[in-house]
Order: structure tokens, then sequence, then C-alpha cells
């Protein structure tokens, strides 16, 4: 990037003197031409950087309730609040955010689908569906967390709620396993033991 801004620069040199030339009506010559059309690419391509990173600083903004990052904080703070037994507080963590997950979530799949017919958006689509698996990951441990803190509220049923809703959407990682294990432990399910086969 230093490299490019430095390349930017001595281009933007050689036109200020190229545009002395030019003011005093002598010939434009093929090189500075070239200068010109060059510096022109180069700036657009700058610009292009710049505004990217701009989107993308905001998308990953804390404060932009839009954001991914948004709704990381105030899970990881749910989080921390159950770990000091502070529910009531992380409900409201979670609250803040439940809903926009939800929506989140099937807003990028939506799009995701859309896009993935267009043979000029495959790129951008991929970009929905990361974004739409993103999401549903963040919604799944809010799930997660809501299951924990109605269990210490005593409100199985509702508990089951949620953890089912997480088994469902990841049966096979870790979060699913660990909803599945406080399934068990309330009593909504029990665990399988697999007895050996008569030999006969």
């Amino acid at each position: 990037m230093k490299k490019s801004y430095l390349l930017i620069g001595s281009i933007i040199i050689s036109l200020f003197f190229a545009n002395i030339s030019i003011a005093k009506d002598e010939p434009v010559s093929d090189e500075i031409k070239t200068l010109f059309e060059v510096s022109n690419t180069i700036s657009k391509t700058a610009q292009s950087e710049l505004f990217v990173a701009s989107k993308k600083r905001v998308f990953e903004d804390n404060n932009n309730i839009l954001s991914i990052s948004y709704a990381d904080f105030n899970i990881k703070r749910a989080n921390d609040l159950i770990y000091e037994k502070k529910y009531i507080e992380a409900q409201k963590k979670l609250d803040n955010v439940i809903d926009w997950l939800e929506n989140a979530t099937e807003y990028h799949a939506e799009i995701y689908k859309a896009l993935r017919k267009i043979s000029s958006a495959k790129d951008q689509a991929e970009v929905e569906k990361d974004l739409a698996f993103k999401y549903a990951i963040l919604r799944d441990r809010a799930y997660y967390y809501y299951g924990l803190i109605e269990i210490n509220q005593k409100n199985y049923p509702k508990a089951v709620e949620y953890l089912v809703d997480v088994v469902r959407s990841q049966p096979k990682t870790d979060l699913g396993f660990s909803a599945y294990d406080r399934l068990k432990e309330i009593g909504f399910t029990y665990q399988s033991y697999l007895k050996p086969e008569d030999n006969k």
C-alpha cells in the first residue's frame, strides 16, 4: 500500500511539471499522455480501495447497530454477565440484538438467492452467503445464552425452545452439542447406551 501511495505521489509531481508545459502551449508528448492515463487509473483504484476500506470499517463498528461487530459485542457481554450470574442484565444485552440477528440472517440469505442467479454477481452472492452464515452463528449463540438464562429462572419449556433451535441449526458443532447437553441436564431427553449384540 505504501508503494502505491509513493507511486501516486511521484506521478502527481510529474503531472505538476507536465501541467507547466501545457500551460506554455507546448505540445504534449505521448509519454505525458500515458502518464495522465496511468495516474487516472491508479487514482480510481486508490479511491475504490479507500471506499471499500471505509465501508468495511463502518460494517465492523461496534456502534453500528446493523453490523456483526455490534451484535458480537453484545453477545460476548451477555456471556460475561451469565458467568457473573447477572442474568437479567445478560438478557437485556441479548434483547438488544436478537430480533435483528434473526432478520439479518434471513435478509442476507434472500439476497444470496437472488444474486446467485446473475452471472455477473456471483462473487457478491458469495459475500451475502458468508454474511448469512455469520449472522446465523451469532443468532444461535444468542439462543444458547437465552436457554441458559431460562434454565436459571426455571422456565424449562422456554429453555427447551431455544436449545432445540440451536441443535436443529448446528447439530454437528460444539455449540449444538452443548445445547443438547443442557437438554439432557434439565430432563428433556436422555443419553442412550449401546448394548452389545447377543452372540447366538
